[in-house]
């Protein structure tokens, strides 16, 4: 997911926040506060710049890295999605079938890299 944004300072500076904090609770208010900006002007910028919501890339970011963490490791679903700090495991699973078009015990099952 790396060079979203292309030349938006604005952009890099919401994924930069984005990929320190993946691990946690992270939304568009969060962000506007560490950056000390304006959530909507922040939302507007980042969905013109990218075409996407701030939501929708903070989720494919988590998801990126549960697809990690379903590669490298054998933790289970439950404790990749609580480490995500996803609201729920349905949550999790929609969210991540959504992004990959699999589920996680699919994608785990295929064996893709």
């Amino acid at each position: 997911v790396r060079g979203i944004g292309g030349d938006s300072a604005i952009v890099r500076r919401i994924d930069k926040v984005i990929q320190e904090n993946v691990w946690g609770k992270i939304t568009p208010t969060m962000i506007s506060g560490e950056l000390r900006m304006n959530v909507s002007y922040l939302c507007r910028e980042f969905k013109c710049a990218t075409g996407k919501t701030i939501g929708t890339y903070i989720n494919e970011c988590k998801i990126h890295e549960a697809m990690r963490l379903l590669r490298m490791t054998d933790m289970n679903l439950i404790e990749i999605s609580d480490m995500l700090s996803f609201s729920s495991q349905s949550y999790f699973h929609r969210v991540f079938k959504k992004v990959t078009g699999k589920t996680p015990s699919e994608y785990r099952e295929s064996g893709i890299s």
